[in-house]
């Protein structure tokens, strides 16, 4: 799925993020991310965050020739790249970026699917459940369980939490909230289809630039 562009390059979501939006920025060819929010923008001029606490953050936003921003709202995957403008630690930590030339945006439903063979464990209730994830996307992933009692009682629609992990360039691990879509118990294996709750940007931003890291490699 190709990223899209706004009326205003995208850039009209500046007017309809909240106060303390979780974002993410990373520094091109650096594996290094940090987390900050969103404070708020002057139309045309800058985009305002919050500053991170990160030791010697200030001199590598300095030294940056760029700086690559991603957040998650609405079910839609954004970034943007831009510069460095300044940044102030008083009277409140704000970093000042410059106001980009477009924001691209992803559906999260629309996101390509990987599949992949990672370990992954599902909790429902009180029942944790160890498996097999065999594909994921921004939306929802695959989980394929051993058939047993516990199992086989499993109900779709059931609020369920799953915790995987992923590797790049270093590893990262993900808890996301989920519900249950559907079960197929045929066969020697219980294959669950799951769909990640939309309320919680932070994990699924780290999800989304996971996934267009990998994808943009395997392409490569």
């Amino acid at each position: 799925m190709e990223p899209l562009l706004g009326y205003d390059g995208g850039r009209e979501i500046f007017k309809m993020l909240p106060p303390g939006q979780p974002m993410l920025f990373q520094f091109p060819l650096q594996q290094g991310r940090y987390k900050t929010s969103y404070v708020g923008m002057i139309a045309q001029e800058s985009v305002i965050l919050q500053l991170p606490l990160n030791p010697g953050i200030t001199q590598l936003l300095a030294g940056a020739y760029a700086v690559v921003v991603r957040f998650v709202h609405d079910g839609q995957a954004y970034g943007f790249e831009t510069r460095f403008l300044a940044a102030i630690r008083k009277p409140a930590p704000l970093l000042f970026l410059n106001y980009p030339s477009s924001v691209h945006q992803v559906k999260l439903r629309e996101c390509e699917r990987l599949t992949i063979l990672e370990k992954a464990v599902l909790t429902v209730g009180e029942e944790t459940l160890e498996g097999v994830m065999t594909d994921i996307g921004c939306g929802g992933c695959r989980v394929k369980l051993p058939r047993n009692e516990k199992t086989l009682a499993l109900v779709e629609g059931t609020q369920s939490v799953v915790e995987f992990g992923l590797f790049l360039d270093e590893r990262m691990t993900l808890t996301l909230r989920s519900t249950i879509l559907h079960i197929d118990a045929n066969g020697g294996k219980v294959k669950c289809r799951l769909s990640f709750s939309r309320d919680q940007e932070e994990e699924l931003s780290r999800l989304a630039i996971f996934l267009q890291s990998l994808i943009k490699l395997l392409r490569e």
